[in-house]
């Protein structure tokens, strides 16, 4: 139940201890036995008893905004999630829903459960975690891969969000 409630948030094996489960995993996808539903369920009581897992998106990452901001908040998520990797300013959200920068920015903390900027940081350490985990790309390259203009900037945030750099967060999944 722990591995549950952790893939809720996105969950990352290392490589050592997960790459033969992977294997198995495609293999199962090309099976259509009825017994495939019993591999799967083996594959996850396998994958629950793997300790060394981490955790990829921070409590409450997920929106979840009530029915009558549900449209106007989900645009904005939508868009933010499309742009991700330009520049995005609050100002620019807040005129798609033709509302001022303040009252936007009250607006989308109550819808959204975090600030404009958290949310959009969120999402990008989200992605550039990936990144590093599953590309060698420089650390630079991930950084304006994922909208960070100023790759100090990059890693101030992404320190305060994984409690340590992205180098140093790369090389814990390298040692898997």
């Amino acid at each position: 139940t722990t591995l549950l409630r952790h893939a809720s948030r996105g969950v990352a094996f290392g490589s050592r201890s997960a790459k033969p489960l992977a294997a198995r995993l495609t293999e199962l996808a090309k099976d259509d036995s009825p017994r495939r539903v019993l591999r799967f369920l083996e594959l996850l009581l396998q994958l629950a008893e793997i300790k060394s897992h981490t955790r990829l998106a921070s409590p409450g990452f997920f929106v979840e905004p009530d029915e009558a901001q549900a449209a106007q908040i989900g645009a904005v998520c939508r868009w933010i999630h499309e742009h991700l990797e330009e520049p995005i300013r609050q100002s620019q959200a807040a005129a798609m829903l033709a509302m001022n920068v303040s009252t936007f920015s009250r607006f989308f903390k109550q819808g959204a459960g975090r600030t404009f900027t958290d949310y959009v940081n969120e999402l990008r350490i989200g992605r550039a975690s990936r990144l590093l985990i599953e590309t060698d790309l420089p650390v630079t390259s991930i950084a304006y891969r994922c909208g960070f203009s100023d790759p100090a900037y990059f890693h101030r945030v992404f320190h305060q969000r994984r409690d340590v750099g992205p180098s140093a967060y790369r090389k814990r999944f390298e040692a898997r």
